[in-house]
């Protein structure tokens, strides 16, 4: 019975951490939940999520739908990134450079967390790394579109992606994790799997 429990959990790691393998059931209704609910927040709260001066309240479940559930997490969230940026944001060149941006931050932040654990230093290092791309990249877009002053747009950018991602949803991943039916069902890591050796 253990070494069942142990092939089906590692059946379940592979195909959550490595994008490449087979994908369940599970793993594209994930991805779909988290690409309609980025899409549906954006849009909900539209007038604050685009423009010069934004606050993606969309921005929050990034975080927690990338460490959780990994890539397919992460491809859904990109997915409604760049679907939302054409609808409502700056055209095709927004789309693809927001869809570009989410899965090469997310990417990185996907293989800290396998390797390292859901713990506060590959969270925030991964987050840290997504707030100074983000903030240079969006800032630098919405200076040019909006003809203002760069450094300030890098730096509204910035102070949203901290409180967004750093703030509250590093406190929603940590929430859940404190949640028994969350803990039981989100894929373990690889840095898991190795802490139960």
């Amino acid at each position: 019975m253990g070494g069942e429990k142990r092939m089906s959990v590692v059946k379940r790691y592979n195909a959550t951490w490595n994008p490449f393998n087979k994908w369940t059931t599970s793993d594209i209704s994930i991805a779909i939940i988290a690409a309609a609910a980025f899409a549906g927040l954006n849009v909900a709260f539209g007038p604050i999520s685009y423009g010069p001066y934004q606050f993606r309240v969309a921005n929050i479940i990034c975080l927690p739908m990338t460490v959780l559930f990994g890539y397919p997490g992460l491809i859904g969230i990109a997915l409604g990134c760049g679907t939302t940026n054409f609808a409502l944001g700056g055209g095709l060149l927004d789309a693809f450079s927001g869809y570009v941006m989410t899965v090469v931050e997310g990417v990185i932040l996907v293989e800290l967390v396998k390797r390292y654990g859901r713990t506060l230093i590959p969270i925030q290092v991964g987050t840290v790394i997504l707030t100074v791309s983000t903030s240079l990249w969006v800032g630098w877009m919405l200076a040019f579109l909006y003809n203002l002053p760069m450094w300030f747009m890098i730096f509204t950018i910035g102070v949203t992606i901290v409180i967004q991602q750093n703030i509250i949803g590093y406190a929603t991943v940590k929430l859940l994790l404190t949640n028994e039916w969350v803990i039981a069902n989100v894929p373990k890591t690889l840095y898991e799997l190795k802490q139960e050796e």
